[in-house]
């Protein structure tokens, strides 16, 4: 499975802090099928792609969670081609991050 490319999001005048989810309320019940990947840090307080997310250390990590609609059926998951849920959470492990998404996204499966 391909890795999650991050927006690129550094520049001369800072980091902005952390990331912004993707996904409205609506698709929130929706069956979503996340990909789920722990963030690289840089110098600890950095992802690869520069957003802020302060202190990482060590046992702290971020998770990013990208999925799609997993059923298209008429009437369900009707949000367009190719349109994607992502979502950021901090978590110690695995476990805790698959927790936090399908908070939610109660109807969320996971690869892997």
């Amino acid at each position: 499975m391909s890795k999650i490319k991050l927006d690129d999001v550094s520049s001369r005048y800072g980091a902005p802090m952390g990331r912004r989810d993707e996904g409205s309320a609506y698709e929130y019940n929706m069956p979503i099928k996340f990909r789920l990947q722990r963030l690289k840090w840089v110098d600890y307080d950095y992802d690869e792609g520069g957003a802020y997310w302060g202190c990482g250390g060590r046992g702290q990590y971020i998770y990013v969670a990208e999925g799609e609609c997993d059923i298209v059926a008429e009437g369900e998951c009707d949000i367009g081609d190719g349109w994607k849920h992502r979502l950021y959470v901090r978590a110690i492990g695995r476990r805790e991050a698959k927790k936090d998404v399908l908070e939610r996204y109660p109807n969320a499966r996971f690869y892997r």
